[in-house]
């Protein structure tokens, strides 16, 4: 990113081509100048941003981030890259810089490369918050939330890393806990307290042993993959039940199974002909899942 904003700055205003320049010495110079100033600019905005983002984030401290993050991140910056230039200038050949074109054509370039970069990590810092967000949600439904040891708030960028280190260490753990949510409120509903679930108008559904049924918002594929597939099991495309809601089953037509649940469902519950040995192998071995 450096490089290619100091080679930007560099052919701004000029006419000479891309090979007419390469074979300027003037050009390398130019070039490795710029580039020295863009890494400098781009490492003190992203070490300000990284700073601001730990002691002053977006969401809580708006009015004083936008401030700070003005007059640190965009101002502080624009203020480096004149002084520097005009030191290049005066170093070089005794010239004042602001008896040069620089401050009426690069310097306005310069500012708005350095608002985009500044633009760049506000999307950065909301992306890694949704990032965030999503991973302690998931590990949240398995409760397997990691404590952070270090002391004080870490910088969300290390606070992700640890939270998706900690959600690959745990993808087949079996999910614990469901959020389930009705018109006022969501509120856990820990696993063992879950008779089945069931998809019903294109909604899903769990159904506790004790109180009444309440609506998730992932589907019922995403859930299979979740449970311990030695508590559950996909009974019918609609339904999956837990080991110990099965009261009995008795053999339907066809090779079907008619399964009795309790809490009951308001209509049959049959397991087809295909699933009627898995389920059978499953009951007969307390719930262990035998695929076919």
């Amino acid at each position: 990113m450096a490089v290619v904003a100091a080679h930007i700055i560099v052919i701004n205003g000029t006419n000479y081509s891309i090979f007419t320049l390469l074979l300027i010495k003037g050009y390398y110079i130019e070039m490795g100048f710029s580039v020295m100033v863009a890494l400098i600019i781009v490492s003190w905005v992203n070490h300000i941003s990284n700073r601001l983002d730990k002691s002053y984030p977006w969401e809580e401290h708006l009015l004083s981030r936008t401030v700070l993050q003005s007059l640190l991140g965009i101002i502080v910056p624009a203020l480096i890259e004149f002084f520097m230039v005009a030191l290049y200038f005066w170093s070089l050949a005794r010239i004042n810089v602001l008896k040069t074109p620089f401050m009426s054509r690069e310097f306005r370039l310069v500012i708005i490369m350095i608002c985009s970069f500044n633009l760049y990590c506000l999307a950065r810092y909301f992306y890694i918050k949704w990032r965030i967000t999503e991973n302690e949600f998931d590990l949240y439904r398995k409760g397997l939330i990691p404590t952070i040891e270090e002391p004080g708030e870490p910088d969300i960028e290390q606070k992700l890393a640890e939270l998706e280190e900690a959600k690959e260490a745990t993808v087949d753990t079996p999910q614990n806990v469901f959020i389930v949510h009705t018109a006022t409120r969501s509120y856990p509903i820990p696993i063992d307290e879950v008779a089945y679930f069931y998809r019903s108008n294109g909604h899903v559904f769990l159904r506790p042993f004790s109180g009444e049924d309440a609506i998730l918002s992932q589907s019922l594929d995403q859930i299979e993959e979740a449970l311990d597939k030695q508590q559950f099991f996909r009974v019918a495309r609609h339904m999956i039940i837990n080991y110990k809601s099965v009261v009995d089953f008795r053999p339907l037509n066809f090779g079907k199974i008619g399964v009795t649940l309790l809490p009951g469902f308001r209509e049959p519950v049959n397991a087809s002909k295909t699933l009627a040995r898995s389920f059978r192998l499953w009951l007969k071995n307390g719930g262990s899942k035998i695929d076919f």
